[in-house]
This record gives C-alpha cells, sequence and structure tokens, in this order.
C-alpha cells in the first residue's frame, strides 16, 4: 500500500490473461492519492473509504481493453 504498486500491477493484470472475465480485483489507496492509475478499461464495483483509505473492488472490461 505504502510502496504505491498499483500502477504497476494493474498495468500487469491488463497486458495478461489472469484475470477471468468476471474476475475482480481489490485495492487500497491513500484518501489523499487519486485513481489516475487506473486506465479507463477499469471500472469500479464497489468502493469505500475508512479512516485515511479509500478500498473497493474493481473489474476490467476486456471489451474496452480489446477497443483500446
Amino acid at each position: 500500500f505504502q510502496t504505491c504498486l498499483s500502477e504497476e500491477v494493474c498495468s500487469i493484470l491488463e497486458n495478461s490473461n489472469i484475470l477471468l472475465d468476471q474476475g475482480l480485483v481489490y485495492l487500497e489507496r491513500p484518501k489523499k492519492g487519486s485513481s489516475d492509475f487506473l486506465s479507463r478499461s477499469w471500472e469500479m464495483y464497489k468502493e469505500n473509504a475508512t479512516g485515511s483509505i479509500i478500498y473497493g473492488l474493481y473489474k476490467l472490461n476486456k471489451k474496452l481493453k480489446a477497443a483500446s
């Protein structure tokens, strides 16, 4: 969480076939940060916040990924 690997990990997941079609990824990020590291291919499924953390489930839309 503190090392901000989310961008790198999401990129690896996007460019591989690791995730199933309806697979969800759990992410945590600081409230002060932004979610700009997620490409348009990622859709928020559920998101919430507590203390200084935003957490949620995100889904890779493979149709959007294929179109880009």
